[in-house]
């Protein structure tokens, strides 16, 4: 088996998001050479980080991670991936289409909602109008999404409308000509190969389902949110050939990988607070801490003088009000400093639902 660690970085379409991936790695003690950039023509991305310069990168669609993390394992002919950068979105995607993949990790970065969306153009106020209104007409209905088939065709299975004109019968999932599962050929989800807007602005399309980060593009094309189906985050994937040889030299480097991200990922949101208390002021603190949802990284120490200190993490956007109530409840001199890893004596999922965390 080759031990090099092969990653993959599959993030959506958008410059800024590849721009913003780059500085994120590099800042967590992984930097890119240029190739990763928008606008290279060098295809050789790789890792500059001190021992980890063996790791070979990978640029690719998102849609297709999820089965190049599982192609050593079915010995597809392809190099395949180790690991893989990608939205939570693909992930349950490709479990859908029989590539479950496991997380090791959260990001805390590329937060996006998943919407469905119509153009305001149709006038119709739910989904379930836009089908009894395309159903009068004996037009199937055509929604057209790039990363989200399975979810589109669920989500439409499951309206009531639907289920009342179309009982017993799953949505078409179409790529190209071919129908890769359903029976109702009134209802089709259609792959857009990246042209999801353009499909629905000429008409081709009725609804689309998309992720959406602040909502301009919808509201420059006069589209209308039908309703919000979720929200992904980028996080670091592994396939199920690397998960089952722990110990190894892989694994030891994708775990390397997932500790560099996952300190990165708190220093952006939290700082440290480093304090000291008198005995008899402990209780008030810990009471004060679990009311504030404060994560204690140094366990409370108490010396033989009767004092104690301890180190916290707190959220950068909650730093002065902290402080102050810190102070108030008997800490002395509480003082603030950067981020540099995790520290924290907690379940990975802990560490993850506190890496996405929506703090500022």
């Amino acid at each position: 088996m080759n031990e090099k660690l092969r990653a993959g970085l599959a993030v959506y379409g958008s410059a800024l998001d590849r721009w913003y991936l780059c500085d994120f790695l590099r800042d967590a003690g992984l930097p890119l050479n240029d190739a990763y950039r928008p606008g290279s023509r060098d295809v050789r991305v790789r890792l500059m980080a001190e021992g980890l310069e063996d790791v070979e990168i990978v640029s690719l669609r998102p849609e297709v991670a999820p089965e190049e993390l599982w192609a050593e394992k079915e010995d597809s002919g392809s190099e395949g991936l180790d690991i893989a950068i990608m939205g939570s979105d693909i992930a349950t995607e490709g479990e859908k289409e029989g590539y479950p993949v496991k997380k090791l990790g959260a990001l805390g970065m590329g937060n996006v909602d998943i919407v469905m969306a119509v153009q305001e153009s149709l006038g119709v106020s739910d989904l379930g109008d836009l089908l009894k209104k395309m159903r009068e007409t004996g037009k199937p209905t055509i929604c057209a999404t790039e990363y989200y088939t399975h979810l589109a065709a669920e989500t439409i299975a499951n309206d009531p409308v639907y289920q009342q004109l179309y009982p017993r019968a799953n949505p078409q999932i179409m790529w190209g000509k071919t129908i890769k599962s359903g029976n109702n050929s009134m209802v089709i989800i259609k792959y857009s190969q990246g042209k999801t807007e353009i499909m629905c602005v000429s008409g081709f399309a009725h609804l689309m389902i998309d992720n959406v980060q602040s909502g301009d593009t919808l509201r420059v094309n006069n589209y209308k949110t039908l309703k919000k189906l979720g929200e992904s985050w980028y996080r670091l994937y592994a396939g199920p050939h690397i998960t089952k040889a722990k110990n190894t030299e892989k694994w030891n480097k994708a775990i390397l990988v997932r500790d560099l991200l996952r300190g990165k990922a708190i220093g952006k949101k939290y700082t440290y607070v480093i304090f000291d208390f008198a005995e008899e002021n402990e209780t008030a603190l810990m009471k004060y801490m679990e009311r504030e949802g404060l994560y204690t990284v140094k366990p409370f120490v108490l010396r033989g003088d009767g004092s104690g200190e301890t180190k916290i993490l707190v959220p950068r956007s909650k730093i002065a009000a902290v402080t102050e109530g810190l102070k108030k409840h008997g800490a002395k001199a509480p003082t603030r400093i950067q981020v540099e890893s995790t520290g924290l004596d907690l379940p990975d999922e802990e560490i993850d639902k506190l890496i996405e965390r929506k703090v500022v």
